[in-house]
């Protein structure tokens, strides 16, 4: 499986808001174009605020129900959506479970409101922070704790992702993870609990560059040994890099150590397809007319497509995991 992003109504990484704001939603003529090359997930990013414009208040039903037939789009298909909250640990600026005005209990009420419309629909994986970055991490691991702790009460029992600072950094994961390993289901287990990085290939991580100098898949290689051995699994949620020769060469090595970490890293990600145009850096996919499809794929796809599974394994890789980290392994929706 390859994971997608694609859709993002302007949330920026300070936690600004433009209220009003609609962004760009992704054509729905590319979840039919991956899907038919065995992708089975896609990682829909969206804006707290668009959803919710006031904390503690009801969903903004307009807007939910065009993210929600989005995400509904997906599933029929038989793919998976994760439903990535772009919020940076943040609403409206503040940060959540830190600010005075902003407690653990305003993104308790968004989820609890947001998952329970997903409840019954377990393709759908629930992101319940992108990127957190500058924010307490023992303060941040208490308020996904409530969250969690209040999405199982209810009955939500989707697999959640869960994310811990520097922007998810993978590099970073090793100290991160010491605060975020405590947050457990209410009966203690970690079962449909997966771990959320991000690891950009370029000079600083950012992503911003076209040009990749390393693969990091030593980071790949350290992280799963030491989830393996606590029985936990991990998500690389976001890579990418522009289609330069620099990057068709470190993106398949960087696939290929998430692929051999199975089923510890039970996916990867590729930033970004859905609403960015031909002229974005990392962009994977261009409108194309003369393509069957209507588009046309870029040399960062093509470098990594041969990590997607073949149509024969698809059935299994949708049914509950049976090996390796066997414990917190709800299902499998991973290539390898």
């Amino acid at each position: 499986m390859a994971l997608f992003q694609s859709w993002d109504f302007g949330a920026q990484t300070s936690g600004q808001y433009t209220p009003g704001s609609t962004g760009v939603a992704p054509p729905k003529t590319q979840i039919t174009h991956f899907l038919k090359q065995n992708v089975n997930l896609l990682r829909v990013p969206v804006a707290w605020e668009f959803l919710q414009p006031e904390r503690n208040t009801k969903l903004n039903a307009t807007n939910v129900k065009v993210y929600r037939e989005y995400i509904e789009e997906i599933t029929s298909q038989g793919a998976y959506a994760i439903i990535d909250l772009h919020a940076y640990a943040r609403y409206k600026s503040e940060i959540v479970g830190e600010s005075p005005n902003m407690p653990a209990s305003v993104l308790v009420n968004l989820w609890l409101q947001l998952g329970g419309l997903f409840k019954d629909n377990k393709k759908v994986l629930l992101g319940l922070s992108n990127e957190p970055h500058d924010q307490d991490i023992d303060k941040w691991a208490v308020t996904v704790q409530k969250v969690v702790t209040a999405l199982r009460k209810d009955g939500i029992d989707n697999i959640i992702l869960l994310s811990g600072t520097d922007y998810s950094s993978l590099k970073a994961f090793p100290e991160w993870y010491k605060s975020m390993k405590t947050v457990k289901n209410p009966d203690g287990s970690f079962e449909g609990l997966w771990f959320e990085v991000h690891r950009y290939l370029d000079t600083d991580n950012s992503g911003k560059s076209t040009e990749c100098v390393a693969s990091h898949a030593d980071e790949v290689v350290n992280v799963a040994k030491m989830l393996k051995a606590d029985g936990r699994q991990v998500l690389l949620g976001e890579t990418g890099g522009g289609s330069t020769e620099s990057c068709m060469t470190y993106l398949p090595e960087l696939v290929q150590a998430v692929v051999e970490a199975y089923p510890v890293f039970s996916g990867f990600a590729i930033w970004s397809a859905g609403a960015f145009g031909a002229t974005y850096e990392l962009v994977v996919t261009v409108q194309d007319d003369s393509s069957p499809t209507g588009w046309k794929d870029q040399g960062n796809w093509l470098s990594i497509k041969k990590f997607l599974p073949n149509k024969a394994s698809l059935a299994h890789r949708n049914k509950p995991s049976t090996g390796g980290a066997k414990k917190n392994a709800r299902r499998s929706i991973v290539s390898n």
